[in-house]
């Protein structure tokens, strides 16, 4: 007979077949190595609840050839054109719409100083919960080519 067992009790793993069978040599000298992901420069923005920059990180100028200095007080879509036909904040939060876009890793089109489009993914996130919204944009190019942005 039988020892009763638990259901909590974990089964013998001697007797449970292998998920991932065993390579031999030959197949794992088939496997190719990690190349290494080249760094791509983030670049991030404080905007207040009407899409002026209040703040930037000092990337802006290594990747959109700004610096901070020119981009406070100027609107969003000045290098992010589709920000500038949508709210950034509603009901006190980010846009939902645009949450969940960034979610799904949407690309969106981005413009440089000397007019250079490209596509970047984007996050947004709000900061403190005091009257005045503030919401962190951060941007990072996209390298492949896409074939759609907002």
């Amino acid at each position: 007979m039988e020892p009763k067992r638990s259901p909590t009790a974990v089964p013998d793993r001697r007797r449970a077949p292998q998920a991932f069978p065993a390579r031999s040599n030959t197949e794992s000298a088939r496997i190719l190595p990690l190349r290494p992901m080249p760094y791509i420069e983030p670049v991030a923005f404080d905007v207040d609840e009407n899409g002026l920059v209040l703040d930037c990180s000092a990337s802006a100028q290594r990747v959109l050839g700004y610096c901070g200095e020119e981009l406070s007080g100027r609107h969003v879509s000045l290098f992010l054109p589709r920000l500038g036909q949508t709210p950034l904040v509603q009901d006190g939060a980010v846009n939902p719409r645009l949450a969940f876009l960034c979610h799904c890793g949407v690309p969106f089109r981005a413009c440089a100083r000397d007019g250079a489009a490209f596509a970047c993914d984007m996050s947004l996130n709000m900061l403190g919960n005091d009257a005045r919204s503030v919401v962190r944009i951060i941007v990072r190019r996209v390298e492949q080519p896409v074939p759609h942005c907002l």
